[in-house]
């Protein structure tokens, strides 16, 4: 089986494999945001989440980007690691947003959540673990 250089499972004795961070720009309408979904549970799919998580995954991304944007555009940043995929997702404008009611909802579709404010923006960062079947070293 050929490994390419997003498959973060590198077989014994090989070299740490490379994983490449995937960013993505959205326009702040509507209509986009199924691209934003798609591509986030594509990557994900591919790192072996269940079809749970990948709803999950477009769940919080879909709700993320329904929050009011600082810009026209929205920026998602989709980085695999080993042990999990990372999505940072941004700019949303920090003074038309509720916090506290985003944090509610994303912290019960995602394992990690964090959000860290830039000037008037704030940066959304989710984090998924991977399932335990997809890291183990023995993976054929």
């Amino acid at each position: 089986m050929n490994r390419t250089s997003l498959d973060p499972v590198a077989r014994e004795g090989a070299p740490e494999p490379q994983l490449a961070t995937v960013e993505l720009e959205v326009p702040a309408a509507s209509s986009s945001r199924p691209v934003a979904r798609l591509v986030a549970a594509g990557l994900a799919s591919r790192f072996g989440f269940r079809v749970d998580r990948l709803e999950d995954l477009e769940l919080a991304i879909d709700w993320s980007l329904r929050q009011p944007l600082a810009r026209d555009v929205a920026h998602l940043s989709l980085t695999p690691t080993r042990d999990a995929l990372e999505v940072e997702l941004g700019p949303l404008a920090g003074s038309r947003l509720d916090l506290s009611d985003l944090e509610g909802v994303l912290s019960l579709l995602v394992d990690e959540l964090r959000a860290r404010r830039s000037g008037a923006d704030v940066w959304i960062a989710l984090r998924m673990r991977r399932p335990a079947a997809a890291t183990s070293p023995g993976r054929p």
